[in-house]
């Protein structure tokens, strides 16, 4: 499912790049990671880490706690805001 779920989201970001001709958007992503494993959402996270330098903002809604700490850990720049 992870797998499926990495194949899905590498197409909305590319969409979001194609729509995105003339500036930065904001990508709202939604339980992102759920279906993930710790390696691979470290790696998601590294990734949009790196992107959200040149390209988009990301917002990643969940109600886990394991990203907040991927994110404490890369040492990348981020704001948590619990609901």
């Amino acid at each position: 499912k992870g797998t499926q779920e990495l194949a899905y989201l590498s197409l909305r970001l590319s969409l979001a790049d194609v729509i995105s001709k003339e500036g930065a958007l904001p990508v709202i992503l939604d339980e992102v990671t759920a279906h993930l494993d710790d390696s691979r959402a470290k790696n998601l996270i590294a990734l949009l880490s790196r992107r959200s330098q040149d390209v988009h903002q990301y917002v990643l809604f969940t109600c886990h706690s394991r990203e907040a700490h991927l994110l404490a850990d890369s040492g990348e720049e981020y704001n948590f805001i619990k609901l």
